[in-house]
């Protein structure tokens, strides 16, 4: 049963630590992408470099609410683990 919680916390702290890690990338490379194909255009209505900002900001805190999950399950399914090994129980 404590496997299975802390494969679930460590699960779901990776899924949001990924989503907020690519939301995050996601608008900041859009206007670099902007910028590369075409140097001197104006850019395009609707891209706001402030508003890309915050977008990132805010899906890294949504990323930054998925780390102690990830922390809790991994340390629970390391010390499992290492537990097994010393009662010397075959998997």
């Amino acid at each position: 049963m404590r496997t299975l919680i802390a494969l679930t916390l460590f699960l779901v702290g990776l899924g949001l630590s990924v989503y907020g890690l690519l939301g995050a990338i996601a608008p900041i490379a859009g206007l670099y992408a902007a910028a590369l194909n075409d140097p001197l255009a104006e850019p395009p209505p609707g891209t706001d470099e402030k508003a890309a900002a915050n977008a990132a900001w805010n899906s890294a805190m949504l990323g930054l609410l998925g780390v102690p999950p990830l922390v809790i399950g991994s340390s629970m399914l390391s010390m499992g683990i290492l537990r097994r090994f010393r009662k010397g129980v075959p998997r």
